[in-house]
């Protein structure tokens, strides 16, 4: 099987030990990220909880509120927990990389807006997109 996946990606200059080893990277990749996502979704929900639940005026939230926040605050540490089942400088790097990625698109759209306004001309723009995008695929590069 891991012959044919070879074959298919074009991928026959490496052995298939490195292979695997890029296989095992990019499942711990997709689980790191997942965890990452998994924990920012209970923060903005923990937030937009607190928010809707003080909404009543009196600023208190009541005993069940504070037991669904705290299952929140258990879920997200389980979640951190994970993190120890693989190598830690390598989940260091992958969630800098997410962080690049995430700071990188938020540049790209915020230039598109600039376009969008007439704050900025299409070509000045493009620009910019152009050194943004070579920064997200070098960041993609160095994962490698």
């Amino acid at each position: 099987v891991l012959l044919r996946v070879k074959r298919v990606f074009r991928l026959s200059s490496i052995s298939i030990n490195e292979f695997h080893a890029e296989l095992e990277h990019f499942g711990t990749l997709l689980l790191v990220q997942e965890v990452l996502a998994f924990i920012k979704a209970h923060e903005i929900a923990e937030k937009a909880f607190k928010d809707l639940s003080q909404g009543d005026g009196n600023g208190e939230l009541t005993q069940a509120e504070n037991i669904v926040l705290q299952e929140s605050v258990h879920q997200i540490r389980l979640a951190e927990q994970a993190f120890d089942e693989f190598d830690e400088k390598e989940v260091q790097q992958i969630k800098s990389h997410y962080a690049c990625n995430i700071i990188l698109s938020r540049a790209a759209a915020y230039y598109e807006r600039l376009s969008l306004q007439g704050l900025m001309s299409e070509r000045e723009a493009g620009e910019f997109l152009e050194e943004v995008e070579q920064n997200i695929l070098h960041t993609k590069e160095c994962l490698d």
